[in-house]
């Protein structure tokens, strides 16, 4: 796995989450078997278990970086923010957070 794939993990689990949490909601509407909403809700429980200890995994891989490349990654990977907004939040340009993404990614030591 590589750093990127490191980091979208987390994107991707609130992806699933959002879909399985649209499924719930729609048997719920339909008023079908309780045995399929409590089927998917106990997985939907296992994704955000999950999903705690991939936050967790890249809060320790990061924790090492500066503050501002730990914003970044934070901004991007967990927030979901594009670079746009993440370059009005840090009050730079845009070029200037692709640069820094970058250096992040080159100092970060993702677990073996």
């Amino acid at each position: 796995m590589d750093k990127k794939e490191f980091l979208l993990r987390y994107q991707s689990l609130q992806v699933k989450m959002e879909k399985k949490r649209s499924l719930i909601e729609a048997l719920r509407c339909l008023s079908l078997s309780t045995s399929k909403i409590m089927n998917e809700e106990k997985e939907l429980k296992k994704l955000v278990e999950e999903s705690k200890e991939i936050k967790k995994e890249i809060m320790k891989a990061i924790e090492n970086l500066d503050d501002y490349l730990q914003s970044l990654i934070i901004y991007r990977y967990l927030d979901g923010m594009t670079w746009n907004k993440i370059a009005d939040k840090l009050f730079c340009c845009e070029k200037t957070i692709r640069r820094w993404h970058e250096k992040a990614l080159s100092l970060l030591e993702i677990p073996k």
